[in-house]
């Protein structure tokens, strides 16, 4: 999950914490995107360079959208 207010990463982790997703098989990652010099980047790093295979944008705000696009996997898969 990206945000760019600590206090709403923390409030996310006491919603859904990195242990509860992964006792789901779901790897949670929380990134404060204010704190990156290149959030684009940092968020494909985390991935390896592969990208994301779901983005979801809860914010009206164009440049997250812009930004988060850049980390959609392309290949269709």
């Amino acid at each position: 999950m990206t945000e760019i207010s600590d206090a709403r990463i923390a409030r996310g982790r006491e919603v859904i914490s990195e242990k509860e997703a992964a006792r789901h098989g779901v790897e949670l990652v929380y990134v404060n995107t204010a704190s990156q010099e290149d959030p684009e980047k940092h968020l494909m790093d985390l991935t390896e360079g592969k990208g994301y295979d779901d983005v979801f944008v809860y914010i009206p705000n164009a440049a997250v959208c812009e930004r988060e696009t850049g980390c959609w996997l392309t290949t269709g898969a």
